[in-house]
């Protein structure tokens, strides 16, 4: 079990500290395949654990989808833009006032039926 967690944590700390050399997604599916090979955890276990897979798949898209807004320079044109508008206010209410309306936008979305239903016109 000594030698299992080793490789383990020298994945795990490839995955973590290499970025220069490794992609971390690359590291990520090695330490899977290095639990799966050592039998630290067994194919059943994964299949079993559907919503880790989902939430893996959609953690590796928006990792994906910042990386290439960051490469593009939308991030920082995005950036440059607002702080031209939100200049005068203090961090705390800049903080509030982007919390109030990113929970306003996930809540009134009109992306579900459930969601429409229970919000007012106005959102």
């Amino acid at each position: 079990m000594g030698a299992r967690r080793a490789g383990s944590c020298r994945t795990g700390a490839l995955w973590i500290f290499a970025d220069d050399y490794v992609n971390p997604t690359t590291a990520a599916l090695m330490v899977i395949a290095l639990m799966l090979v050592t039998r630290v955890v067994s194919w059943d276990d994964m299949l079993a654990n559907k919503q880790a897979w989902n939430t893996f798949a959609w953690f590796a898209t928006l990792v994906s989808l910042a990386d290439g807004l960051s490469k593009t320079g939308f991030v920082k044109w995005f950036a440059d833009m607002m702080s031209h508008h939100m200049s005068g206010f203090s961090p705390t209410f800049a903080a509030v006032i982007l919390v109030l309306i990113f929970s306003s936008r996930t809540t009134c979305s009109p992306a579900s039926p459930r969601i429409r239903r229970r919000c007012s016109p106005s959102c």
